[in-house]
């Protein structure tokens, strides 16, 4: 591949040839000049000979032709940049006349070749290098400093990411995007371009964006909240720790925002207890954690947002220590039950290659952290495999993912209002996707069977689990499928079933340099057991003695089942319904309620142990189902 860069102008004075490097790739770096003279290699000067991944704007050659040309001369300049296979020429033509020097610049490659200009336009085009596809753009740029004219050239990598539009549609899959969007006053610029064109790169199929660093209130309030609205995200939280609120004291807020394509049922949020200004000036903004409930499809997952202490000091490390317990305890503080997914997301400021601290945050935060499948560090500290400092995770005392993986992008762009900023951060961006088993049990198969009949029991799930059979506390020999067949009943098929339904995976097992950074100690297994009580079956002989079961009990779900107290009730054709009774083993009504929607929460840890039955009236309909707290 070969691309031609040639610029123009009749300016006295030194011109520069630049590259700004957008894709993940080195670049060798050599010059090859001709021309009717030849120079030697002190009348130029080549400034790099490595143009590294993500390069902004470096300095690749430069020329000064008043002191070496003469009328009439001509020098070319190929720069030729090499990565693999393929080969960018980056060209320079100068002509000398009597009155002064003239420089053109003009770009070919694969399937294109502009023509040679000397105005301040942009000119683009674009090709496929690696088989991926490319933006090529360059400008003539204007220096007064020495009143010459320079050129920057671009190459932009324009596939970031994609998501499967499947993924959208599932509610037990989620993607979820973490970003230090970093609009910090002061000490960042460009917000309003940044936080406008930074939605428009964001997948159609996202489900949810956790920002960080969104301190600047009215760029968020006026330009990105809009921005993200207008890309789907029509769902989001307040800002973490809002400068409104009456106990938040702090110059800014606590950055932190989750933009959501579903429903937020609820949120929460949480300040630090302490910060540090020795290392970053942490206690100008009132960091913490945002937490928002959100309702996918009808399956919950339970988002966790946080930027936390940043610096190196000996007082940051410690708030750093001390904030992963406070994670934690803010977690436990909210009653998640058990089977329902929690995502920890944010810029942690921690990171694999931190040792005790790494070590710390593991253990108090307990995440499965997926494997990683992009790019090798989350900030722009040039081949440092492993500084990954931004995260989204999974959290094992909840509900595990069948899979999961994070991915590290570069959000740039060389559009026209982004030209010369190019960077929306100077953090890359985590995507993190996890897809979570699917069980549904159904309603509990209460009845009798007769000598020989044959019935088939499902645990409701095809997810690729491990599936265990038990009859009154003994596993079934060979009955590990998502459903079991009773043939030819006998008196044996007497009593309860179970269904054990487990989710087995090894993390840090892939081989790759990521893994075994992020596990330095070996791969982690994680086990997840599921058990489901599915069947209470009779045995009627002669057939025919017995009492039928309820016909309307496939209106009621509960889930989980058995439980510790905590469960959902799940109710179908609800209007049907006006009242809700719960009873325990005894007969005693200990609880009632009216029958408000299609799905009804309830805690009846204080009841204990035992077997309960929950029975739903209307005016000519009924139904009831047993609810089994261990």
């Amino acid at each position: 591949m070969s691309i031609a860069l040639i610029c123009s102008t009749t300016l006295f004075g030194q011109h520069s040839v630049s590259v700004q490097n957008n894709t993940a790739l080195d670049y060798n770096f050599q010059v090859v000049q001709s021309g009717n003279i030849v120079l030697s290699s002190n009348q130029y000067t080549v400034m790099n000979t490595l143009l590294t991944a993500y390069a902004n704007d470096m300095a690749m050659f430069e020329f000064e032709p008043d002191t070496v040309m003469s009328p009439d001369d001509t020098v070319y300049f190929d720069g030729l940049l090499t990565s693999s296979n393929d080969t960018i020429i980056v060209q320079m033509l100068v002509v000398m006349g009597n009155a002064g020097h003239e420089v053109f610049y003009s770009g070919s490659g694969p399937g294109f070749d502009l023509v040679w200009s000397d105005d301040f336009y942009f000119h683009d085009a674009v090709l496929v290098s690696l088989g991926a596809p490319y933006t090529f753009r360059f400008k003539r740029i204007v220096d007064m400093s020495d009143n010459d004219d320079d050129v920057l050239f671009a190459v932009q990598e324009d596939f970031i990411y994609s998501i499967d539009s499947s993924d959208f549609s599932n509610p037990d899959v989620i993607n979820v995007m973490s970003y230090n969007i970093q609009m910090t006053p002061i000490v960042s610029f460009n917000f309003i371009e940044r936080a406008t064109y930074f939605p428009e790169l964001i997948s159609a199929y996202q489900d949810i964006v956790v920002v960080q660093e969104v301190f600047e209130d009215m760029t968020r309030i006026n330009d990105l909240t809009p921005a993200m609205v207008a890309a789907g995200f029509s769902y989001y939280t307040t800002v973490l720790n809002d400068t409104g609120l009456s106990y938040i004291t702090t110059p800014t807020n606590g950055g932190v925002l989750i933009y959501s394509k579903w429903p937020i049922e609820t949120e929460a949020e949480i300040k630090y207890a302490n910060c540090s200004n020795n290392g970053a000036w942490d206690c100008l903004a009132s960091k913490g954690v945002k937490y928002a409930r959100v309702n996918k499809l009808g399956k919950l997952y339970h988002i966790f947002g946080t930027h936390m202490e940043a610096g190196s000091s000996t007082a940051d490390v410690q708030y750093r220590l001390e904030q992963y317990g406070e994670i934690a305890y803010f977690m436990d503080t909210l009653s998640i039950p058990v089977d329902e997914a929690v995502i920890l997301s944010g810029d942690l400021n921690t990171g694999p290659k931190d040792g005790m601290e790494y070590d710390s945050l593991r253990s108090n935060t307990n995440p499965i952290i997926p494997q990683h499948t992009g790019y090798f560090e989350s900030t722009f500290s040039y081949a440092d495999t492993g500084r990954i400092i931004d995260h989204v995770w999974g959290q094992a005392d909840h509900l595990h993912p069948i899979a999961s993986e994070n991915k590290v992008i570069t959000f740039r762009s060389v559009d026209s209002v982004m030209w010369g900023i190019f960077d929306f951060s100077d953090h890359r961006t985590v995507v993190g996707r996890f897809v979570y088993p699917d069980i549904k049990p159904g309603p509990l198969v209460d009845t009798a069977l007769c000598a020989g009949d044959s019935l088939t029991l499902s645990v409701g799930s095809s997810d690729p689990l491990t599936y265990k059979w038990i009859l009154d506390g003994t596993d079934i020999a060979g009955a590990n499928m998502n459903t079991y067949i009773i043939n030819e009943a006998n008196a044996s098929v007497k009593g309860t079933y179970y269904c054990e339904a487990t989710n087995y995976n090894v993390y840090g097992n892939q081989g790759d340099v990521l893994s075994l950074i992020f596990y330095p100690e070996g791969p982690d297994t994680l086990e997840q057991s599921h058990t489901f009580t599915i069947a209470d079956i009779g045995y009627q002989d002669p057939c025919g003695v017995g009492v039928p079961e309820e016909e309307q009990s496939c209106d009621i779900v509960v889930v989980p089942s058995p439980s510790d107290g905590r469960f959902q009730l799940r109710i179908a054709n609800f209007e049907k319904y006006e009242q809700m009774e719960l009873f325990n083993s005894v007969g005693s009504l200990v609880g009632s309620e009216a029958v408000t929607g299609p799905s009804m929460r309830y805690d009846i840890k204080a009841q204990g142990e035992g077997v309960y039955v929950v029975r739903l009236t209307g005016r000519a309909h009924s139904a009831s189902t047993r609810v089994i707290i261990y």
